[in-house]
């Protein structure tokens, strides 16, 4: 894409000037080589959203403020030849020269308007009460909505149609420009405009907001204010010269052009405009004001010109100036405003309103910049030496000093700081200026450098500290030291990258010590903490090269980018579309007398009236232009349905900004997608393969230094496809779920029969376990039993011993009958333990007492217990407990209820843990209790619960030894719920 060489010719953009008497108006220009079809230009028409429309001799063209639209004969505009625009709302009207049509144009598309006969509608268009008129032979035609209307009104004897000039509509009168002006009334007859003006041509016509008229003619023009009082203006003017065209803009100047020459007026009197830009030599076919009071000249040969209302009054230095930029502006002792350019000095002309060069003998000397001190005494700072010596003098001619350094900043009546290269600092003594002497701590200062800096400003604070700004940052001095150096650590990362760069300028404003530098502004709080200033529409990270502080305490900061102010309420930002010579500031300078603000730029002064509030920020229109899709282009859309194939558009959209138009940024967003926001400064966006669904665009603008704008958005609807549709959506997901339903109650049926195959096949493992660890009990059992039998056949005889052995045999029947048995009922078990603790009374005798108890709350035949568990600790409370006493002992058996368990307890009053482990023989294994463990880890396992065993020893109040206990919590089993287990059988 070619950009325009009238916006970006320059990084800065710059503006030339049109000198008016050493005034200078800011201007653009623009031709074919920025994309204007053909530097002739006969007609310029504003359309009712902003832009501006040329009509050249090939083609129509359309411009946004960066690119030219052109339309042409390939687009069908006949020759292209037009000479002739207006427009009726959303439509543009053509008139085309070579074939005599007009041509309506829609959405960049042209198409003929049907004409009467004889039409030469191309010389004169105008759109009246949203009618279209034109002229034809001896008549004026009208069209709207493809309805064409002929106007057959009568004119003078003697006076021919064929003679008008213009058209225009004003207060729904269609003035008819000629000999004499003529109305179109809303009755279609065609009469006389003013009758004191009769018999004089009318040439051109201008019509202000507030009423007031202005007529061009032949050596005069007319003003007409709306009380119809009549002035002549003819100063300036000569008696056959004829007035072509004739605008007043938005600062209130009136124009005119003569012979194809621009004129202005100044002081009541018609001048040339300045010969600096050669407009004199130019032929200027049209000209027109825009809505925001900018005027637009087109001419026949050099393209277009926009001279934009400008904020401020400019000024240019002379021609021959070997630099245009402005370094330094001050007042001298006499009051005289003074400007130094790089070589060269002027002075203001409040007379003339210009910049008069000062001639004086010290030639040669560069300029750096301007200060003066308590008594008025102006210093100029100087790059080269002056005279010998130091070169630092008192010139009579200027009522000045003339210092060699960079910086000079007053100390008092009758002393100066200068700063130099090399981080030098002196003081210089007006009285006798040379004589000078460094302060002893420019070497420290120095030193903290990298390498060779040079001083830029210098500032003295109320605390007596002095703050020495270099080309390689900031430093404070205290006394003879170097007391403040910007280190991260001392003032954070980011502040420091600020401090130690470039120090244009410092400004005490407030409670605020404000730095210009290379990288943006910064601060210093009354805390004394840095802050770097932050603000969307503040200068940023740009170079900031002077400050100044007006009247009113608003802060002004010139940059590479233009001139912003900051005061507590808003920033505010000045530049090319303000008006100013550049936007490249080199200087600032506020004058107090007349409250005036001067900024020194790269191509002269421009001054800023502070008397006035500060103008407002101008707020460009924004609009959605159009939409790209694959096969098509909507035009301006608000709401847009598209299928669901339509998936990747193209959004167009754009602010409209005449003047910076390089200064316009966007943010975006798609609410409905990513909906967080997007800056750019591209005026397209592109969003593909969207999901069907609602999206609203939103887009806001803003202009250099300014908030953002409004927000204008497209709302977007892309319709699914039928498989994308809910109706189908939801169908294959029901269909989808009851399939997935279905397979995971197969998946689970078929799950779940493993379980059981599984369980069942566990529970019968476990069962055959159970079964064969009461086998490997039995014995246990009958071994001891017939140990005691014969030990009873010994003591007792053979008549007891066969009462014994009966009592035995029911004991192992009862075992033998619960072998086959998981679980027994409780009854069972204590009816076997009374079988097996009387057969062991019968041998003991009275050695041995026992006494075993059931709660109530236990019903025996109800509640299940394992078989064969309680029995073996039950003979290790006899066996190793009650036996090794000679005198034997207790033994006490309880069940009861505990919550979800059946607790057991086992106690005797023997020898106790400790005596009975003395007694049994080194490697001796109980086998009863070891089976009984294992057994209660299968039915632990079997029922999720922990069978709990404790086995204690128990102490009386003297701590002795008063024998053991056994604990068993075993899980509280009911007969109803485990009958296959009761029986023996696992399902």
């Amino acid at each position: 894409m070619r950009i325009s060489r009238a916006w970006v010719l320059t990084a800065a953009i710059y503006l030339w000037g049109l000198s008016l008497a050493g005034q200078s108006i800011a201007f653009r220009h623009y031709d074919t080589s920025d994309g204007l079809p053909n530097n002739a230009v006969f007609a310029i028409y504003q359309d009712k959203r902003g832009f501006m429309w040329f009509g050249t001799e090939n083609g129509l063209s359309r411009f946004d403020g960066v690119h030219f639209r052109n339309l042409g004969s390939a687009e069908g505009l006949g020759g292209a030849v037009v000479t002739a625009i207006t427009g009726v709302g959303e439509d543009v009207y053509a008139g085309e020269k070579i074939s005599g049509r007009v041509y309506q144009v829609r959405n960049y598309k042209p198409s003929p308007v049907p004409m009467p006969e004889g039409t030469f509608g191309h010389n004169v268009l105008a759109n009246h009460d949203g009618e279209v008129y034109g002229i034809t032979s001896g008549a004026i035609w009208s069209y709207k909505d493809s309805v064409l209307r002929v106007h057959d009104g009568v004119y003078p004897e003697g006076k021919s149609i064929s003679e008008v000039s213009f058209l225009e509509s004003r207060n729904h009168s269609l003035l008819i420009g000629g000999d004499p002006l003529m109305r179109l009334s809303p009755k279609g007859s065609i009469t006389d405009f003013y009758a004191a003006l009769e018999g004089t041509s009318i040439t051109s016509i201008f019509q202000q907001t507030d009423g007031t008229l202005w007529l061009g003619s032949v050596g005069v023009v007319y003003k007409i204010d709306p009380d119809k009082h009549i002035t002549k203006l003819e100063k300036g003017i000569s008696a056959n010269e004829r007035v072509d065209h004739i605008a007043v803009d938005g600062e209130n100047r009136l124009w005119i052009v003569i012979h194809g020459s621009l004129h202005y007026q100044r002081k009541g009197e018609f001048v040339q405009a300045d010969t600096h830009a050669g407009l004199e030599k130019m032929d200027v076919s049209s000209m027109i004001t825009d809505s925001k009071g900018a005027l637009w000249v087109g001419t026949v040969g050099q393209g277009v010109y926009h001279i934009p209302v400008s904020d401020f009054t400019n000024y240019t230095l002379q021609e021959s100036a070997q630099n245009q930029g402005v370094k330094a502006i001050s007042r001298r002792g006499n009051g005289e405003i003074i400007v130094g350019s790089d070589w060269d000095l002027y002075t203001f002309e409040p007379s003339s309103q210009s910049l008069q060069h000062l001639d004086f003998s010290r030639q040669g000397s560069y300029i750096v910049s301007f200060s003066k001190n308590e008594q008025g005494k102006l210093f100029i700072t100087c790059f080269y030496p002056i005279s010998g010596g130091n070169g630092n003098v008192w010139d009579e001619e200027l009522e000045a000093f003339l210092i060699m350094g960079r910086t000079v900043t007053p100390k008092g009546s009758g002393e100066i700081i200068v700063g130099g290269w090399d981080s030098q600092v002196s003081r210089i003594f007006t009285n006798d200026i040379s004589r000078y002497a460094y302060y002893p701590w420019t070497g420290k200062l120095a030193r903290t450098f990298s390498r060779k800096a040079r001083v830029e400003v210098i500032y003295n604070d109320v605390l007596g500290q002095m703050w020495v700004g270099t080309t390689l940052g900031l430093r404070g001095i205290c006394g003879d030291s170097v007391c403040f150096n910007p280190t991260p650590a001392r003032v954070g990362k980011e502040a420091s990258g600020i401090l130690n760069s470039r120090i244009f300028a410092m400004q005490l404003a407030g409670d605020r010590f404000w730095l210009a530098t290379q990288q943006g502004l910064i601060y210093r709080d009354s805390a004394g903490k840095w802050h770097p200033y932050k603000s969307e529409a503040g200068p940023g990270k740009q170079r900031c090269t002077s400050l100044a502080l007006d009247g009113s305490g608003n802060l002004w900061v010139g940059t590479a980018q233009g001139l912003y102010v900051i005061n507590q309420q808003e920033v505010r930002h000045y530049g090319l579309q303000s008006g100013m010579l550049s936007p490249d500031v080199l200087s600032l300078y506020y004058d107090k007398p007349e409250n005036h603000l001067w900024a020194g730029t790269a191509r002269g002064c421009s001054v800023l009236d502070l008397n006035s509030s500060l103008p407002e920020g101008r707020e460009n229109p924004l609009y959605i232009t159009s939409v790209n899709l694959a096969d098509s282009v909507l035009h301006y859309p608000e709401r847009i349905v598209l299928e669901h194939e339509q998936n990747t558009v193209k959004v167009n959209f754009i602010a409209l900004d005449l003047i910076d138009p390089g200064g316009v940024e966007y943010r975006y967003r798609l609410q409905g997608g990513k909906s967080e926001w997007h800056t750019t400064q591209n005026r397209q966006i592109e969003y593909s393969d969207l999901a069907p669904g609602s999206y609203t665009f939103t887009v806001q603008a803003r202009s250099r230094g300014q908030g953002w704008g409004e927000k204008q958005e497209l709302h977007l609807q892309i319709i699914p496809a039928w498989w994308q549709t809910h109706w189908f959506i939801g169908a294959g997901l029901s269909v989808a779920i009851v399939l997935i339903i279905g397979a995971m109650k197969w998946q689970t049926s078929r799950i779940r029969r493993k379980e059981a195959e599984k369980r069942a096949t566990l529970e019968r493992v476990n069962h055959l376990e159970q079964q064969a660890l009461s086998a490997m009990m039995n014995p246990h059992f009958i071994f001891n039993a017939l140990g005691s039998i014969q030990h009873y056949m010994f003591e007792h005889g053979p008549e007891k011993a066969n009462n014994y052995l009966a009592r035995f045999a029911k004991l192992v029947r009862k075992n033998m009958q619960g072998a086959g048995k998981t679980l027994i009922s409780l009854e069972e078990e204590v009816e076997r333990l009374q079988l097996y603790l009387g057969l062991e009374k019968l041998r003991f005798e009275d050695r041995l007492t026992y006494s075993l108890k059931v709660d109530d709350a236990l019903d025996p035949k109800a509640v299940m217990i394992p078989s064969m568990v309680i029995q073996p600790y039950v003979e290790n409370a006899l066996w190793h407990g009650l036996m090794p006493r000679k005198e034997g002992g207790s033994l006490w058996i309880r069940f009861s209820k505990r919550e979800r368990y059946v607790y057991i307890s086992i106690e005797d009053n023997g020898v106790g843990l400790e005596a009975s482990k003395k007694e049994l023989k080194v490697g001796h294994v109980s086998q009863g209790m070891k089976l009984t463990e294992e057994r209660l880890a299968h039915l632990s396992h079997r029922y999720k619960q922990s069978l709990k065993v404790s086995v204690r020893e128990l102490r009386n109040e003297q701590d002795e030894v008063s024998g053991t206990q056994v604990e068993l919590y075993l899980p509280l089993i009911l007969a109803r719920d485990n009958e296959e287990l009761i029986g023996g059988q696992v399902s």
